[in-house]
C-alpha cells in the first residue's frame, strides 16, 4: 500500500469510525487530518492498539476539549493498526 493510500485510509477511519466531534457529513472533511502525521509516526514505531487508544483519547481531551472519550476509539485504533499492517 502506498503512503497516499495509507493517508486516505487513515483519513477515512478517523472520519467514519472515530469522529469524536460528530462532523461526518456535516463539517469540513479535513477536520482530523492534522492528527494523521502523529498517528503515522506511532504506527511506524510499532505501537499497540492500547497506545493508539490512549493517543486518540489524549487528542480528544487535550486538543479538542471533549469531556468524555468517544465510543469509537477502540474500533478506530484496531482499524488503524490493521490498515497499517495490511
Amino acid at each position: 500500500m502506498s503512503n497516499e493510500d495509507r493517508f486516505r485510509k487513515i483519513h477515512s477511519i478517523l472520519l467514519k469510525d472515530w469522529d469524536p466531534l460528530i462532523i461526518n457529513g456535516y463539517g469540513p472533511p479535513d477536520e482530523y487530518d492534522s492528527y494523521i502525521p502523529g498517528i503515522v509516526h506511532m504506527l511506524e514505531n510499532n505501537c499497540t492498539v492500547e497506545e493508539l487508544e490512549r493517543h486518540l483519547a489524549w487528542i480528544e481531551k487535550e486538543r479538542m476539549g471533549v469531556s468524555e472519550v468517544s465510543e469509537g476509539i477502540s474500533q478506530a485504533a484496531k482499524k488503524l493498526l490493521a490498515c497499517w499492517n495490511a
